[in-house]
């Protein structure tokens, strides 16, 4: 799971009096606490007969290895002898009555040492009352029963999908063949992504066609899948001297390459004592096998246990000097790679998991750490360009680069501390891909817009953790599929009885609203990276001198109902949040008139889906009176101070200029028939959407498109200016019938953010900005019949407040000049189409129902400047076969984006048109 993370000492968000009430329950941990008990009987139960004749020592033995402790088994044990713990008589009896009814609950509950080292369940413990305690409880024992570390255990065995490990496989090899080792100091890669996105899955199946020696050093705190090697990481994550930690690695390595070496040559004899064992299997499968069977979520497995416990067994027993080693280390390096070339193997991997485990500082050695002399050390074997090691973390801080300063937030976990170094390692690896499992799902005409909405539909898009945690978990986990992804995006805690971070509301905000950092800063670098490492952004690569990470909130449905879940329990007033947030440093400001508009629209969803038992497919007619104020009965002028002494033209009261938006008809008509109220007009259509994405080419914006950004469960954000339309909500035409391209419509959206315009220009805002067959919706009537669509202009500091549903004899309505523009070019003859074309004058609560009357100075601010992603997904890594795939996949960790690209789209094919 994710490491559990406190708030920042930055702006607090205070909890409801409910929340402050609350507390973990007691019978609850209980529960949780048999269940846990249950779960270790079971495991030990296999292991009674060889220790039913056995001694103290051998039998707790036995209890360590099943419980998988936190702490060196050496330092057990001087622990243990230390208090004569293992000549107690009242251990011996109870040691005799485990064995005897194989309940080793009372085993494990005596005594501090013996329980501080059997699966740590002290924050479990039904007595303890402490707050620390509690919270380290509710972050746990909540989100992290039982059933969910089996659900974790058998997704990782569902085949895998995507070409992420032929990638990784080919960029290995290219490093091995290179001489120069690409110009860096250690044929070292790191490997940066976000949780979830399958970075040790990526390994694991490199592990099928390459030698590879895992070693996951997580830190005792964090709890995560694959699990930690207990052994190996007490015994490399210790601080010391930088000389004594180099020589501990010297030791270690050297001892790693000289075992594995003979494991190799007797792994048929080790095999042959498991049923079903790969027998016929290369080599490099037949060693994956034993290091990952037995494999849970608390404890590697048996066979891996040993064989580190081997290896540190060799390392304890050898008393060499420095120059030995090296020159040791050297030798077994080569006498491996050079065994595994003759089993036809171009490289050995060392893959380091959870790196962040060695972010431990040297003794009277500023800016280095643990891991600084891991890396020094792998530079004495770079001259063998067979040994390639991988570095894997969810950190976006790669430590060989210039250290953050001031050091990131206290409320996380320390990970990946950056240090000054001369050490220069291969730019970092982030291609793991997206949308794995949704490639192709989505087809026309086949599917209900009520199965999109689901959990099981939206799961398949984005990382595989989601989608495959679905699949291999109860009808429970799949319950709470969407409280997991919320407890992800909050990095790791769920409930209520702790205030949010600034970090934790970017990411519900981000997510939602697809905001970007703009990179200037240090700040703002430093919370891009944040929300890479605990909150799910994803990153599309790093690069450039100074190594920037470049990162997104790409569309990802699940993430985003996780969010929305969190937004509504909490109850939080997400425009005072957007203000906080923009008012900072971190996020770019962009184009606030478009990210307020967004903001409106995503609250009108809330609105409608929280208010319907929160069904996520909602009415159209139901959205739009959620968002507006449709029986306004004229327009009103609301001057500010520095509107005194203009003058605006405004309707006579006695004269209204609009009725009802709901019983409207359209300012446009194709045919005779489409002349009816927008209410019957789309009395069948529905919308669903949870998040926005921005797309980068919207030239390809037809109908088809639509339909699939639909299966999203997305609503469009278009580059400034982009045929006039800035933001496109898609909703189906007629929800009790397949979605499809002919089955789709859609709101077009332009917004406006000068006090200048206080009535509707309709030729220029509607007709000449905002035609659909010039954006693209629709194709000239030879090809297609456009269907009904729904026009929206957002004036959102008009002087003048209200909405007005244009009718179709008010052509230029008084008030700006409405002269066309040179730049529009020549007039020409339109084609003909049925548009509802509405006008909403100024973001405050007369004209929009989802702002409240306290509320309208929060959005006056938010409305009181643009970045774009630059070109990162080309790569120049490897032939240019790999080039093409690490294109194809980055662009992939961007879906949706672009409708030309099949890259962006692999969830569906869209037909040009």
């Amino acid at each position: 799971m994710s490491r559990s993370t406190a708030p920042t000492s930055a702006q607090k968000r205070p909890l409801s009096p409910e929340s402050q009430d609350r507390a973990p329950s007691v019978k609850k941990k209980q529960r949780m606490l048999d269940e846990l008990h249950q779960e270790f009987d079971r495991k030990m139960e296999k292991h009674l007969p060889k220790i039913k004749d056995g001694s103290i020592r051998e039998v707790i033995h036995q209890v360590w290895a099943t419980a998988a402790i936190e702490k060196e088994f050496q330092y057990v044990w001087d622990d243990l002898d230390n208090n004569d713990y293992l000549d107690n008589p009242e251990v011996k009896g109870l040691i005799d009555q485990c064995i005897s009814t194989n309940r080793w609950k009372d085993l494990r509950e005596h005594g501090t040492s013996i329980h501080s080292i059997t699966l740590g369940l002290d924050y479990l413990s039904p007595e303890t009352d402490s707050s620390e305690a509690e919270s380290d409880f509710e972050s746990k024992a909540e989100s992290e029963d039982v059933t969910l570390f089996e659900a974790t255990e058998k997704s990782w065995v569902y085949p895998f999908i995507g070409q992420a490990s032929e990638v990784l496989k080919q960029t290995v090899m290219f490093y091995a063949k290179s001489a120069a080792g690409g110009g860096c100091s250690a044929r070292a890669i790191p490997i940066v992504q976000s949780s979830g996105t399958g970075k040790s899955r990526m390994v694991d199946q490199l592990a099928k066609d390459m030698l590879v020696i895992p070693l996951n050093l997580r830190p005792p705190q964090s709890r995560g899948f694959p699990p930690r090697d207990p052994e190996i990481q007490s015994y490399l994550s210790v601080s010391g001297t930088e000389n004594n930690v180099k020589q501990k690695w010297l030791s270690f390595l050297s001892a790693v390459f000289r075992y594995t070496k003979n494991y190799l040559e007797t792994i048929d004899d080790k095999l042959r004592e498991i049923p079903d064992s790969p027998l016929k299997e290369p080599l490099a499968a037949k060693f994956r096998f034993l290091m990952s069977y037995g494999l849970s979520f608390g404890s590697p497995g048996k066979h891996r246990i040993e064989f580190y416990h081997t290896i540190l067994s060799m390392v304890r027993s050898q008393k060499s000097s420095t120059d030995d080693l090296k020159t040791s280390l050297l030798q077994n390096c080569r006498d491996l790679t050079s065994y595994a070339e003759n089993k036809g193997y171009g490289a050995v991997v060392l893959a380091f998991d959870e790196v962040c485990g060695l972010s431990i500082p040297l003794y009277n050695a500023a800016g280095k750490n643990v891991f600084y002399c891991l890396q020094k050390v792998l530079t004495y074997i770079r001259d063998d360009r067979r040994l390639v090691s991988l570095f894997l973390s969810t950190a976006g801080r790669v430590p060989q680069y210039t250290r953050l300063d001031p050091p990131p937030p206290t409320h996380l976990n320390p990970s990946m501390r950056s240090m000054k170094s001369d050490i220069r390692l291969i730019p970092p690896f982030t291609e793991v891909g997206f949308d794995h499992l949704a490639i192709g799902l989505v087809e026309k005409n086949k599917h209900l817009l009520s199965e999109m909405v689901t959990d099981h539909w939206m799961c398949h898009f984005g990382r595989p953790l989601f989608g495959t945690r679905y699949k291999a978990g109860t009808s429970a986990d799949r319950l709470e599929i969407v409280e997991f992804a919320a407890l992800k995006l909050l990095g790791g805690r769920s409930g209520d009885n702790f205030e949010l971070s600034d970090g934790d509301i970017i990411a519900l905000l981000a997510t939602r609203l697809s905001l970007r950092f703009h990179r200037m800063t240090l700040a703002s670098r430093r919370a891009e990276v944040e929300q890479m490492e605990y909150h799910m952004r994803i990153c599309l690569a790093i690069e450039g001198r100074n190594e920037t990470a470049i990162t997104i909130s790409p569309s990802e449905p699940i993430l985003a109902e996780g969010a929305s879940l969190v937004i509504y329990e909490r109850n939080l007033n997400q425009a005072e949040l957007l203000k906080t947030v923009l008012s900072g440093s971190s996020i770019d400001k962009g184009d606030r008139k478009k990210t307020v508009a967004s903001l409106l629209f995503i609250l009108a969803r809330d609105a409608v889906v929280n208010d319907d038992d929160l069904r996520r497919s909602i009415k159209l007619t139901a959205w739009l009176q959620a968002l507006l104020h449709l029986d306004t009965p004229g327009l009103v002028v609301e001057k500010s101070k520095e509107d005194e002494g203009q003058a605006y033209e405004t309707a006579s009261t006695d004269e209204p200029r609009f009725q009802h938006v709901l019983d409207g008809y359209p300012r446009r008509v194709r045919h005779d028939k489409d002349n009816i109220s927008l209410k019957d007009c789309f009395q069948h259509a529905k919308l669903h959407f949870n998040h926005f994405i921005r797309i980068e080419d919207a030239s390809s914006m037809n109908r088809n498109f639509l339909h699939m950004v639909i299966a999203r469960s997305a609503a469009i954000l278009c580059q400034t200016d982009q045929n006039g339309v800035h933001v496109v909500i898609p909703f189906v035409i007629d929800a009790r019938k397949p979605v499809g391209p002919d089955n789709v419509s859609a709101i077009l959206c332009q917004v406006k953010s000068s006090p200048r315009f206080i009535t509707p220009a309709i030729r220029y805002f509607f007709d000449d900005k905002m035609d659909p067959f010039e954006f693209g919706i629709f194709n000239p009537p030879d090809k297609q019949d456009p269907v009904p669509l729904i026009r929206m202009v957002l004036a959102l500091r008009s002087p003048v407040s209200g909405v007005t549903l244009v009718s179709p004899e008010r052509c230029n309505p008084p008030g700006r000049n409405t002269q066309r523009s040179p730049a529009v070019g020549p007039e020409r003859k339109p084609y003909k189409y049925t548009a509802y074309d509405i006008w909403c004058a100024r973001a405050c609560s007369s004209t929009f129902k989802v702002i409240k009357p306290r509320e309208n100075t929060i959005y006056e601010s938010l409305l009181l400047a643009e970045n774009t992603i630059p070109d990162v997904y080309s790569s120049n890594r490897g032939d240019e076969a790999t080039k093409a795939t690490v294109t194809s996949l980055r662009k992939s960790a961007n879906p949706a984006v672009n409708a030309k690209d099949p890259d962006h789209c692999r969830f569906g094919k869209i037909d040009p048109q």
